[in-house]
Order: C-alpha cells, then structure tokens, then sequence
C-alpha cells in the first residue's frame, strides 16, 4: 500500500497594514480585515487538516505578520 500525502496551502486571513502609530512605524505588521469561514469550513467538511498561520495578505498581495492570538480569535467566533 502507497500512502500519498499533499500539501495544500490555502491562505484565509485578509489583511491590511498597521502603518504608524504613535509614530512608531509597523513595517510588515498587519490586522485581520476577513476570515474566509466558508473556505476553511469547506475544507475540514472535506476531511482536512486546517492549520492557521500569522500570515495575512493584503488586497495588494502584501504578506503581513498578523495577531496569531486575535487570528485564532476571530476564527473561533466565526466557526463557533
């Protein structure tokens, strides 16, 4: 028997970034806009591992360093 496994990243946070605050600049730091709920719960119906990461896009394919904390939070709310 041959086992298969794939690999298939599937990015669900939106982002947009922080900028300045206080005058402190926050470089590639990003805030989750949207979870795409519909995404990752028609991948785990579908029997996947679901697995979340910091990173977020923005709508200009920016990857930004997110919240992992308020990611898993937001994630919670919206799959109850």
């Amino acid at each position: 028997m041959m086992l298969v496994s794939v690999l298939l990243v599937v990015i669900f946070l939106a982002a947009k970034r922080r900028g300045v605050v206080d005058g402190v600049d926050f470089g590639a730091t990003g805030e989750v806009k949207k979870v795409d709920d519909t995404r990752m719960l028609e991948r785990l119906d579908g029997g996947c591992i679901v697995v979340l990461s910091n990173l977020g896009y923005s709508s200009s394919g920016e990857v930004l360093n997110c919240n992992m904390l308020k990611n898993l939070s937001l994630s919670y709310l919206v799959n109850g």
